[in-house]
């Protein structure tokens, strides 16, 4: 499994995002607020994470999202690559 590493702090993002599937499709999964970040791998392939929103309601964003779970990882192509990829 190829490791990422994040390449800037999470932000929150809103409006429509649909998860793209593992061929760079749009698939039927959209989220209207998420978190999402850069990352690069070892060899400078960028990566866009994406968390979902677990505790909307928390002032404190380290409560916000499953940090070390991320809903889905999209390589520089627009392929969902959560599989193959995993944080450091």
């Amino acid at each position: 499994m190829k490791k990422i590493k994040l390449t800037q702090e999470a932000y929150v993002c809103s409006g429509e995002y649909r998860i793209p599937t593992p061929e760079g499709k749009a698939s039927i999964m959209v989220l209207n607020n998420w978190y999402q970040a850069s990352a690069e791998d070892s060899e400078g392939n960028e990566y866009t994470v994406i968390w979902t929103i677990k505790n909307p309601d928390t002032e404190d964003e380290s409560d916000a999202c499953d940090w070390y779970s991320p809903y889905v990882i999209v390589d520089e192509h627009g392929c969902e690559v959560s599989e193959s990829v995993e944080l450091e």
